[in-house]
């Protein structure tokens, strides 16, 4: 028992300080970014066109889904369209992973998700950093090998963040994202987690 108990405690630790250094690395990035940004060749914010990127992270299980997984890693890639600086739609295809919280320990549990937002800068500073908010209905197929549902099924997700211009067409991007899913054991609300991450944007 004492064993069992020395695993899941280990197990909980390394989950959580994977999350934590990625979450630290998230402000850190901007940190190093920032003082880039009031040179950057490109300062009026982003200029019609198309957009792609990856984004690397963590995951945060929430609620009845935060009972038996712990955080662990997230990644994504984008594709949209700016069609001003305000406004543009993004699709993105994410990898959500967790980690078993409880006994046998190895029963991790991941979604894949497909998702399509409506992106709104709300801010854009004179450095060409903008601001904005982003929503949208997605498809969540998860994976697992113990008796969690696996039906794919429809969600949402919501999230704000920011961009940072570092050298035309390039800019760096952070944000935190909420994911609502159609999915739960028998009786438990449905699950939800939150999806932190940073990356990089190509414009062209």
């Amino acid at each position: 028992m004492l064993k069992k108990n020395s695993l899941k405690n280990c197990q909980r630790f390394n989950s959580s300080r994977l999350a934590c250094v990625l979450v630290l690395g998230f402000f850190a990035v901007l940190v190093l970014v920032l003082p880039q940004s009031a040179q950057a060749e490109e300062k009026s914010g982003e200029k019609r066109g198309f957009l792609h990127g990856l984004h690397i992270g963590a995951t945060y299980p929430l609620g009845s889904l935060n009972t038996y997984q712990d955080s662990n890693v997230h990644f994504r890639l984008n594709l949209g369209y700016a069609f001003n600086d305000n406004l543009s739609l993004m699709g993105f295809i994410g990898f959500n992973q967790f980690t078993e919280d409880t006994e046998p320990f190895d029963l991790n549990y991941f979604w894949y998700n497909a998702s399509l937002n409506l992106q709104v800068a709300v801010i854009t500073t004179s450095t060409g950093v903008s601001y904005f908010i982003q929503g949208g209905p997605g498809l969540y197929v998860p994976k697992s090998h113990s008796n969690i549902p696996l039906t794919t099924t429809l969600g949402f997700n919501l999230g704000f963040g920011c961009r940072i211009p570092i050298r035309t067409p390039f800019h760096m991007e952070w944000g935190a994202y909420y994911h609502y899913t159609n999915i739960s054991k028998p009786g438990n609300p449905k699950y939800s987690f939150l999806a932190f991450h940073t990356g990089m944007i190509y414009i062209w």
